[in-house]
Parts: C-alpha cells; structure tokens; sequence
C-alpha cells in the first residue's frame, strides 16, 4: 500500500512527515529505518507522525521517531514541522493547535506562512523528577569532565538538557565535553549537551553534541533549555535570539514561565512510499 508523506526542514533538521489522520499507517522500525537512507530512501533527522488526538480537548497526537526507528520524546523543531504539515495538509482550518506528545500536551501557532510557533510548557528544574542524582536543586552543579570539574546548568523539556556556558564556543571542545558528560552516571537517562555563548542580554550563540549524533547543527530544545539557563542566571532576558550555525529562531519566556519556540519551516517535497 503507498501512502503520502512530506519532507519538511527547520534549521538544518529535515523530517518526513505523515498523517495518520486520513490514512492508516503504524510505524514499523524497519520501514522508518529504510525510508531514512540518504542514497535509497527519502532521507530524514527524524520521522514524525501526526495521529488523531487521544484527548477530546487536544485536536493531534503527535509522535516522533528517530532515523533507527525508536520513538523518542517530541523535539521542538519537529513539532513545528508538524505544525506547518497540519496546516498545509489542511488538516485544521484555524491558526492555534493543540497538540498531545508522550511528555504532554503543546500548544502550536500556525498562522505565519512559514515561521512556526510553539509553547513547550514549562521547564522542570527539580532533580528528582530528571532523574539526576545530587543532593538538592542548586541553579548550577559540578560534573566531572575527564579529570576536572566542570559547571553546568541541569533543565528538562522534558528530555534533560546539560548546559554549558562557554566564552569562546567557536573553539570549545564540544565533541570531547560532550561525550564526557554524556557519560556521566548521575542521570538515569543520556543527556543532550547544550553549549551557548552569550552575544548580549538578548542573544547568544549555540552548539549541541548529542551522544548518538556527534555535533549537531541546531536543536530546538537545545537552544530553549539555554536560553532559560541565561535568563534564570540573569544573563538574558526574553526574547532571545538564538544563533546557530544552520540559522537562527527565537525563544520566548511567558508571565506563566511556559517557554515559546518560534522558527522558519521549509516545506522540501511531497511523495509517496510503500508501508
């Protein structure tokens, strides 16, 4: 059976995207992993899959998958490429979505043509619920990196994000810290390494090592779990640019403390393959 899918871009990521809204499609490993080959396949970041909403009060469920097939906790750019996708499949005929993920319910505005936003909720800093062993809740904590120590801020979105502060990220060693505190057996799950660079009170640059990826170019979770760290260090304020070597997006912190995510969405291509 063939069934459509989109190709859509943010930031350097690339997804496909499919609606199983209107077709009926279950993700199976095998064909996500075959369909994600650059050369054979379509060629994706990750897989992304919009279905009907699980909750009357939300109008999507949306799920994300890696280029292996392992479903994963939803990312910010993802989500707003699924957002353009609802909007350009018509899927929904008003600008501001409700959108159900394993981690909880987003809230989506759809009404630019091609810059997305959405509202992640808000951040957890507590310890316990990160599943990152210390002693209490501190704004910064040491972690071992080879054999020094270095400083870093602890926030989930709810994957748990490490972020480290650098004054010279152009030649910071991101792929060696970020091994090193990818390994550290103080969290129950891998973290995601975030690196930012503070340009002013309303911008800073960002790099992010993933430990299954290596560097990666842009993250939107990333860049949201930085800039909370600067503005609860008082080192920036909302909103805040977010530079990175793909381009650029922008954070905003809520009066509620819910985080906002807004970015520029491609649409790629469209096509159909075999399930």
């Amino acid at each position: 059976m063939l069934v459509h899918f989109s190709k859509m871009e943010c930031l350097g990521q690339d997804f496909m995207v499919m609606d199983a809204v209107t077709e009926k499609i279950f993700p199976v490993a095998e064909k996500i992993q075959k369909w994600a080959q650059r050369c054979t396949g379509v060629g994706f970041s990750e897989f992304a899959l919009v279905e009907p909403p699980y909750d009357p009060d939300t109008d999507f469920y949306f799920r994300v998958f890696s280029d292996t097939g392992q479903e994963r906790q939803l990312s910010g750019h993802a989500s707003l490429a699924m957002g353009r996708f609802v909007r350009d499949r018509r899927l929904i005929n008003r600008p501001s979505i409700r959108a159900g993920y394993n981690g909880g319910i987003i809230a989506l505005d759809v009404a630019d043509e091609n810059v997305i936003s959405v509202n992640m909720g808000r951040p957890v800093y507590d310890p316990i619920r990160l599943g990152f062993k210390t002693k209490k809740q501190e704004k910064t904590y040491i972690l071992e990196n080879g054999k020094s120590g270095i400083l870093v801020s602890v926030v989930g979105l709810p994957e748990v994000h490490v972020v480290v502060e650098s004054r010279e990220i152009t030649s910071a060693d991101i792929t060696g810290i970020g091994k090193s505190l990818s390994a550290s057996e103080r969290f129950t799950e891998v973290p995601a390494i975030d690196f930012m660079e503070i340009v002013n009170n309303h911008e800073l640059v960002f790099r992010g090592y993933r430990h299954n990826k290596g560097e990666c170019a842009s993250s939107g979770t990333g860049g949201v779990a930085s800039a909370l760290v600067g503005v609860m260090h008082k080192t920036l304020e909302s909103p805040v640019k977010i530079n990175c070597s793909s381009g650029t997006e922008e954070v905003v912190i809520t009066a509620d403390g819910s985080v906002s995510l807004s970015a520029q969405v491609n649409f790629v291509f469209s096509g159909m393959v075999e399930i």
